[in-house]
């Protein structure tokens, strides 16, 4: 039988799976707003959805903070490109 600490997550693999965890609620709301008809439903759903990104993100920046979670500064020239690819595609489905 393995000791408490041979069974513990070291705190970057408990961060990780909580942000997993977090990302996978996301989806699970997102679907669930996209299938719904009822307004009130889709309300009550938005809350938990935007609750659920605002911990996403807590637990994200928890994560960048520690160095567990790297990410690389864009350049202007590159978020200018997929702005503009994002309206492109935004224009093509809706025609």
């Amino acid at each position: 039988m393995k000791s408490k600490s041979e069974t513990s997550l070291n705190e970057q693999d408990a961060l990780t799976d909580m942000l997993e965890t977090e990302k996978s609620v996301l989806l699970r709301y997102a679907t669930a707003l996209a299938e719904s008809s009822a307004k009130s439903l889709r309300n009550e759903i938005l809350k938990h959805y935007s609750a659920a990104a605002e911990s996403q993100f807590s637990v994200f920046e928890a994560m960048h903070n520690r160095g567990y979670y790297d990410t690389t500064v864009a350049e202007q020239s590159k978020i200018a490109e997929a702005a503009k690819s994002y309206k492109e595609t935004k224009a093509a489905i809706a025609q």
